[in-house]
């Protein structure tokens, strides 16, 4: 049997119900790590990144409110589960400690902390214009081509791929090292995935595909 939760789920209740209801569930699940997020201000050493990375799950918060319903959906494995995995692989950076030589030399670690702001800084903007047809699973809306996705096609994954790459530094171990190829692996292939899905489903995609960066030089689907 083919991997479509949603289909299943669609046997009980109305799509158009289900799209609703996922929307509404996700942004309250959204709501509640935002107001977490304002709890934690006062244990920010540096107040942009506690900025940066709350604007994160406002955007989303907004998005999931306003979003569109798909135009395709996510199906299989690889269209759900990859996507689900890459989004919470960055938390298991954070159960390691603070490298030694990184809490002890303090320019290091606020070079490190403004590389996280920039980085997520840029990924929240990227979603910011995202906002009607953001996904997490590889799912086709409407194509985006204004703000940062005039410079490259993925600015969400590429601001995560650097802000992920800081903390690695920031936590430094062998395993974190090892966390964030597989990060940056499985959102490439996530990218890939979601390309020829545009690419099949809206025409004009190729063509916006040729003239921008896929990431660090053009590359074609």
């Amino acid at each position: 049997m083919n991997f479509d939760p949603f289909a299943w789920m669609a046997q009980l209740i109305p799509e158009r119900d289900l799209h609703r209801w996922l929307r509404y569930g996700a942004a309250s699940l959204c709501g509640i790590f935002l107001l977490h997020r304002v709890s934690l201000f006062s244990h920010y050493h540096n107040p942009w990144l506690w900025g940066t990375e709350t604007g994160i799950y406002v955007v989303v918060f907004m998005a999931y409110l306003q979003r569109a319903d798909p135009r395709v959906r996510a199906r299989g494995v690889r269209e759900v589960m990859v996507p689900v995995i890459a989004t919470l692989f960055p938390f298991l950076l954070l159960l390691s400690s603070v490298h030694p030589v990184v809490a002890q030399w303090p320019g290091l670690q606020e070079t490190v902390f403004w590389v996280m702001t920039l980085a997520t800084g840029f990924t929240v903007w990227a979603l910011w214009c995202l906002r009607r047809s953001f996904s997490i699973t590889v799912e086709v809306r409407e194509l985006v081509t204004f703000g940062p996705y005039r410079l490259v096609r993925h600015p969400v994954y590429l601001g995560e791929i650097i802000a992920v790459a800081a903390v690695c530094l920031w936590r430094f171990s062998t395993i974190n090292v090892v966390l964030w190829v597989v990060f940056a692996t499985l959102q490439l292939v996530r990218a890939r995935m979601e390309e020829h899905k545009l690419a099949a489903v809206i025409p004009e995609y190729s063509d916006y595909a040729r003239r921008r960066w896929w990431f660090w030089r053009y590359t074609r689907i």
